[in-house]
């Protein structure tokens, strides 16, 4: 549901801030 969606969207964009 939506608490799946945000942790998917938090990992994501986790894994992308140091990849910057």
């Amino acid at each position: 549901g939506v608490l799946a969606m945000i942790a998917v969207f938090l990992a994501y964009c986790l894994l992308q801030a140091p990849s910057t």
